[in-house]
C-alpha cells in the first residue's frame, strides 16, 4: 500500500465540551491509524471552547507525534472570539504553531490558568496554586480552606506521576464564568482501570464498588499508598456533591458522571488514551472545605488539612 502524500484532516467543529470527548477521540483514532503521517487541524468551524478541549486538543496533538503523526497546518477558528480565547489562553504555542499575529498577553488575574502542561513533580506545586487561586477568588475562600482546596487539587496532580505513567505529563486548565468554575486535567497515563487492578484487593474493591471509577473516588481506594492517601478524587467527588456541581472523568474506556449526589459511570466504545478530568462548580452554591474533611475524613485532627505525605 502506497503511504499518501495529502495530509488528513482532523476536524473540531460546534461546541467542544466533555460531550464532545468520544466524537473526538474517534477523530484521533481515525487520524492516528491512517495511512497518511501529516494531519491539518481544522479548527476554522469551532464555536465554543471549555477547559477540557484546550487540554485535550493538546494532548491529542501531542498523542499523534507519539504516534508518529505530524501537524502541517491548522487552521484557525472563523470566530476572532474563539481564536482569541485560543491564541489567550496558549493552545496555539502548545502545539507549536508560530504566532501569525501579534498578541498582547493579559494579566490572568485569578480569573484563570492558561494551558498548562508539567513534565515533573516539582512543577506540581506552582501549577496547583495557580489553579487554586481562580477557585478561591471566584468563591471568596478564606486561608484554611485555600489551603485545603491546594491539597486536594496537588493530590488529583500528583496522580498522574505517582499512578499515569504518562508519556507527556499531564495538561492543566482553569477558567472563571459568571455562573461556575470550570477546570481541567489530562493525561496520557495508562488510566486508572490499570492502576486498580495491581492487587487482588484492589480487584475485588472495584468489583464491590461496582467499577474502577467509582472505586477511584471511594476513600481510601489508592494503588500507591505509600505515596499518597488515595483522597484526592474522593474529596473532589464530595465537593461535587455538596455544591450541586460536576464531576467528570473519562479514563482509556471507562467514563464517569457525576452530578451533585448522582453518580453514573459507563463503558464507552471510544478509548481515550489516557485519563480526563474535568471539575465544575457552581459559584452561587459554597464550597465548604472544613464540613466535607469532616464528612469524608472524620478521623483528621481539627483544623489539619494536610494529609499528603511530604
Amino acid at each position: 500500500r502506497i503511504m499518501t502524500i495529502r495530509p488528513v484532516i482532523l476536524t473540531l467543529d460546534g461546541v467542544f465540551d466533555f460531550q464532545a470527548l468520544p466524537s473526538f477521540t474517534r477523530s484521533l483514532h481515525s487520524v492516528s491509524t491512517g495511512v497518511s503521517r501529516r494531519f491539518i487541524l481544522d479548527l476554522s468551524k469551532l464555536g465554543f471552547c471549555e477547559p477540557v478541549a484546550l487540554t485535550c486538543l493538546a494532548a491529542g496533538v501531542h498523542y499523534l507525534t507519539l504516534r508518529e503523526q505530524e501537524c502541517v497546518e491548522v487552521l484557525r477558528p472563523n470566530s476572532k472570539e474563539v481564536n482569541g480565547y485560543l491564541e489567550r489562553l496558549g493552545l496555539f504555542e502548545m502545539i507549536g504553531e508560530k504566532k501569525l499575529y501579534p498578541f498582547q498577553q493579559h494579566s490572568p488575574e485569578g480569573r484563570f490558568l492558561e494551558l498548562t502542561r508539567i513534565t515533573s513533580k516539582a512543577q506540581v506545586s506552582p501549577a496547583t496554586s495557580a489553579m487554586c487561586e481562580v477557585f478561591a477568588n471566584g468563591f471568596e475562600l478564606e486561608e484554611t480552606s485555600r489551603t485545603a482546596l491546594d491539597t486536594i487539587l496537588s493530590e488529583l496532580i500528583e496522580n498522574v506521576f505517582h499512578h499515569a505513567q504518562s508519556p507527556t505529563g499531564a495538561y492543566l486548565c482553569c477558567q472563571r464564568y459568571s455562573d461556575r468554575i470550570s477546570a481541567s486535567i489530562v493525561d496520557l497515563g495508562e488510566g486508572i482501570r490499570v492502576r486498580l487492578s495491581d492487587t487482588e484487593n484492589l480487584r475485588k474493591d472495584v468489583q464491590r464498588i461496582g467499577g474502577p471509577l467509582r472505586a477511584a473516588i471511594t476513600p481510601r481506594i489508592t494503588s500507591r499508598p505509600s505515596h499518597n492517601s488515595g483522597y484526592g478524587l474522593a474529596l473532589t467527588s464530595g465537593l461535587a456533591g455538596q455544591n450541586t456541581g460536576h464531576l467528570q472523568i473519562y479514563s482509556q474506556t471507562d467514563r464517569l458522571i457525576q452530578v451533585g449526589a448522582e453518580i453514573v459511570e459507563s463503558v464507552m466504545p471510544e478509548r481515550w488514551p489516557g485519563t480526563v478530568i474535568t471539575l465544575d462548580f457552581f459559584r452561587g452554591q459554597s464550597l465548604d472545605l472544613s464540613r466535607l474533611y469532616k464528612d469524608i475524613w472524620p478521623q483528621a485532627p481539627e483544623g489539619d488539612f494536610d494529609f499528603l505525605d511530604n
